[in-house]
């Protein structure tokens, strides 16, 4: 499901309705506005991680591949995006070669590409658009799950001692 805007809209409004509950919530003396407050914030730093991440071009994506690093193919807002990008840490995330799918005008063409060639199953009259999908050296893999999620962890990890070398 595509979340609709720029991944600054979500944190944006959640801040902005958070301040306003807060100030009104003081003003008023009115508990359930702070409450509200406190929970937009919450909700703010649910997507905080979105914006931590600098998306590249699909262009370099397979160069930075065969050059030993790990590209992950991703949509903002997107819940297993989100999943992901929480499970690691700054520096896992710092070595990933991110791609936005949607930003992008050849993202969504490199997205079907490794579905096609990764899994085998996906034909032209069947395209898979899942996402976060995880490229390496060995290996193109849906990131469904925690193991998943671990498994780009230690890719990202391994590609991050390597360009230390």
């Amino acid at each position: 499901m595509r979340v609709w805007g720029s991944p600054w809209l979500y944190p944006s409004l959640f801040i902005v309705l958070a301040l306003g509950c807060l100030g009104f919530g003081t003003a008023q003396a009115n508990v359930v506005l702070l409450a509200a407050g406190v929970l937009a914030l919450v909700c703010a730093l649910f997507y905080v991680p979105v914006l931590r991440v600098r998306s590249r071009p699909a262009a370099g994506a397979e160069q930075h591949v065969r050059d030993g690093g790990v590209v992950v193919l991703w949509r903002p807002g997107e819940r297993n995006c989100l999943r992901l990008l929480k499970s690691l840490d700054p520096a896992d995330r710092d070595a990933i070669y991110w791609v936005n799918v949607w930003a992008d005008e050849d993202g969504p063409a490199l997205l079907q590409r490794t579905h096609i060639t990764g899994t085998g199953r996906a034909t032209a009259e069947h395209r898979d658009d899942t996402v976060p999908v995880a490229l390496g050296r060995r290996a193109a893999f849906v990131v469904a799950d925690a193991d998943d999620r671990a498994r780009v962890a230690d890719l990202a990890a391994a590609a991050r001692d390597r360009r230390r070398r």
